[in-house]
């Protein structure tokens, strides 16, 4: 049976390893997830390279993850070109890294939104 991360949990370095434990190459997205799920809608990085996609995302205010998926089993268009950027069914690749990192503040990763001209709200980068 698969343990689920309470989210808002504060958990320790060693109490998220053990959870990490639990994770095995080949299983999937879906699995991974139950195990180790995003915390909120906190950003995310994402490195796709050919059939691999890498993701850092955070496990809750004080400790990210990065783990590798295999690219393959996502949806494409008639030209190739992917539709989705995850697939449930993806296979994890490689074992996740548990990285120690203090959450950014929420206003430095939000984006700005301001009125022009036209009236049209516009969305910014910080």
């Amino acid at each position: 049976m698969l343990a689920t991360v309470v989210m808002g949990e504060d958990l320790s370095g060693e109490a998220l390893g053990l959870r990490l434990d639990q994770v095995r190459v080949g299983m999937t997205r879906a699995q991974v997830n139950k195990i180790i799920p995003k915390y909120k809608n906190y950003p995310k990085g994402t490195i796709i390279n050919g059939g691999a996609q890498f993701e850092t995302y955070w496990i809750d205010q004080r400790w990210k993850v990065t783990i590798g998926f295999e690219y393959t089993g996502v949806t494409r268009d008639k030209s190739g070109k992917a539709l989705e950027r995850e697939n449930l069914g993806n296979k994890l690749i490689s074992k996740p890294q548990l990285i120690r990192e203090d959450m950014p503040a929420p206003h430095s990763w939000i984006p700005k939104t301001e009125q022009v001209a036209d009236g049209k709200p516009v969305t910014r980068s910080c």
